[in-house]
């Protein structure tokens, strides 16, 4: 993998990388989630390499001699401008009903997925709370949600309270149960294979009053205050447009996960005690109900290269749900070596194929950012007005640092059965201890300091190059620690030129790690077109068993494709200032973009204007205009006949209609 470095003008910039740009950065993992995510690449003055189209100049990398898409000389439009394609419909939609009975004072909910073939009734116990579901056909399995009801109403008297798409969660606070139901969902990207990613944009909590025995006075109102605190907190908790899920693929993974939907990687799933309620009436793997909910951004684009071709880029970050909070306050790690705000990011890359039936090439490039892996925080001085003081903890400093790498090292470590190099290659990877091998890369942007300013961000980076050293030494990893000072080097060297000392640093490290390429094959049914086939036995059936046929190098992803991998990634680059929010947008940025352009030349997708495409643009460009002329003057002929023709049929002195006869 090779990397090198182009200037070209802003105005022929193309408007690929501007979308490219404006989704990387949409992507902030924010701590607070009611903190707008910062969209500007470097606050204050606008520099030479902010988004907006100026006439400056703008530094973007290019691949092997490969300059970026340049504007067409003839418009303002790029053929690589994000378009409106039309996504294939949903094969089903799924449905959640809330009933009650008054005879039974009983609740009920009635669950049915839209690639489920089955319809789940399960019931609330009026007194405790507790989920009932025993899996008997006929009483609580059905083939429809109409059947379902239809038993309810056999047995007595039901009210629909309130229909919903999802059921997100369940809890049972004292004498209240809440269910958390998806009202409102839109897709906001798909990845190969159809897999739809969907973001909640209306949720609402539904409160259910259960039948307990009533308390003394003193200590119902003792409980009643602290039960409304609870379940303000609770239904407080902002959910739309910041959690998304896919029912049909595992998204909890580094794309493409070999993994079922139903079994997600916990620490990145928000919503697993919200479904323990669920997963403990037996509504788990086969049976689940409730999709994993991650907190973040998952967003995908349909483009066009300057060859005409189709390809789709998808941006997902995931946030860990492990050691979260407002930005002063979940800072290094916790008891169980979680940094504050952890972020992982997947971007996704493919081509459309030509024909159904051909494979679809794809690839995948995953990063890391958060918090600086060691015991540190802050004070607010001022009363919260004034600077925050970073405070490094005096002992125990790095406790839990070597068990945080440990493990990024095991989650990007090649898969063996996946490995596609030699035999002395393979007993490499799949070696005893192959994950102590695996590269792991802090770029921390961290402020260097000067004797008279900034000491207090200055001992941060210094405990940081300290603990990688150690890592290194002690511990024997392969641990990288770049430090960039990104504030001082703007300062000095101005925006062009740090970003290609940013390139420098990191030309020598991106291409040890690489990213993950190959292909995507449908090889059964899948579900977009599978009726009363449950996608939990994917893996085991028609996914599993092909990938296992087909030997090394191929997984199941899903239910009825299988990937056959190329090449994996090897390791992980993981960026930092101290809030995890500015400076590491813009690393996570400049890191990212430099990988998409070598993901596009891997796959051969045509982001540059060659001689060739651009005289095919031409002439595209010309039989658009011809025939939007030939348009206009049909339309200009239809309408000056129907004007004659309407003048023909009325009375010029009565303005009425001559076949009236009045």
């Amino acid at each position: 993998m090779l990397f090198s470095y182009s200037t070209v003008p802003a105005q022929q910039t193309s408007s690929l990388v501007t979308e490219v740009i404006t989704k990387l950065l949409a992507s902030v993992a924010v701590a607070d989630v009611n903190r707008p995510a910062d969209v500007l690449l470097f606050p204050g003055q606008p520099s030479a390499l902010s988004i907006s189209v100026t006439e400056r100049e703008i530094s973007f990398p290019y691949v092997l001699g490969l300059p970026l898409c340049q504007r067409r000389q003839s418009g303002t439009d790029c053929c690589c401008k994000a378009r409106a394609m039309d996504r294939p419909a949903p094969h089903k939609e799924s449905i959640v009903l809330l009933a009650y009975s008054e005879p039974k004072k009983k609740h009920y909910i009635v669950v049915k997925l839209a690639h489920s073939s089955k319809a789940q009734l399960v019931r609330i116990d009026a007194e405790s709370g507790v989920l009932r579901w025993d899996q008997a056909v006929g009483r609580d399995t059905f083939d429809s949600e109409a059947e379902a009801l239809a038993y309810l109403q056999n047995h007595t008297q039901v009210e629909v309270l309130t229909h919903a798409k999802y059921v997100l969660g369940y809890v049972v606070l004292g004498p209240v149960a809440l269910l958390l139901l998806a009202e409102a969902v839109r897709v906001s990207g798909t990845l190969p294979g159809g897999h739809e990613i969907k973001t909640v944009t209306q949720s609402k909590w539904h409160r259910i009053t259960l039948q307990q025995p009533d308390l003394d006075v003193t200590t119902q109102a003792a409980a009643k205050a602290e039960l409304d605190r609870g379940i303000d907190k609770t239904m407080s908790f902002p959910m739309d447009g910041a959690h998304y899920f896919c029912e049909t693929l595992d998204i909890t993974r580094p794309f493409p996960s070999q993994h079922p939907a139903g079994e997600p990687s916990w620490p990145f799933v928000w919503n697993k005690a919200l479904t323990l309620p669920f997963r403990t009436a037996g509504l788990d793997g086969p049976n689940t109900v409730c999709p994993a909910l991650l907190q973040g951004m998952a967003e995908s684009r349909d483009l066009e290269d300057f060859d005409g071709r189709r390809f789709s880029y998808c941006l997902i970050s995931r946030k860990c749900r492990l050691h979260v909070g407002p930005r002063y306050k979940a800072r290094g790690l916790n008891e169980n070596s979680d940094p504050g705000n952890e972020i992982e990011c997947d971007q996704v890359v493919w081509k459309h194929p030509d024909y159904s039936e051909q494979p679809i090439p794809w690839s995948r490039y995953t990063w890391r950012r958060g918090s600086v892996p060691l015991w540190w925080t802050v004070n607010i001085r001022n009363g919260g007005m004034g600077e925050a003081e970073i405070k490094i903890r005096s002992t125990n400093t790095f406790r839990g640092s070597r068990r945080y790498v440990r493990r990024l090292q095991k989650r990007y470590m090649p898969d063996p059965h996946l490995h596609q190099g030699s035999a002395d290659e393979l007993a490499v990877v799949a070696g005893t201890d192959a994950s102590l091998q695996v590269p792991v890369v802090f770029f921390s942007l961290l402020r260097k300091g000067t004797p008279d300013r900034d000491r207090s961000e200055a001992k941060l980076a210094e405990a940081f190059d300290y603990m990688a050293s150690q890592l290194r030494g002690m511990h024997k990893l392969p641990v990288s620690y770049v430090a960039l000072d990104w504030h001082q080097m703007d300062k000095e060297l101005g925006s062009e030129a740090l970003v290609e000392g940013f390139w420098a640093q990191l030309s020598s490290l991106l291409p040890s790690q690489g990213f993950a390429l190959g292909t995507m094959s449908k090889v059964g049914p899948d579900h977009t077109d599978s009726d009363g086939q449950e996608l939990s036995s994917s893996i085991s059936s028609s996914g599993g068993s092909a990938a296992a046929a087909a030997g090394r190098g191929c997984s199941p992803v899903g239910k009825g494709w299988v990937a056959r991998w190329i090449k994996q990634q090897r390791g992980v680059t993981r960026y930092n200032c101290a809030d995890s929010l500015d400076r590491t947008n813009v690393g996570s940025f400049f890191g990212a973009v430099q990988v998409f352009i070598e993901q596009c030349r891997e796959l051969d997708i045509a982001i540059a204007a060659t001689s060739s495409s651009a005289a095919s643009m031409a002439r595209q460009a010309l039989v658009r205009r011809q025939a939007a002329a030939a348009t206009a003057a049909v339309l200009a002929a239809a309408g000056s006949s129907s004007t004659a023709a309407a003048a023909a049929v009325v009375n010029p002195a009565t303005g009425q209609d001559k076949r009236s006869g009045s």
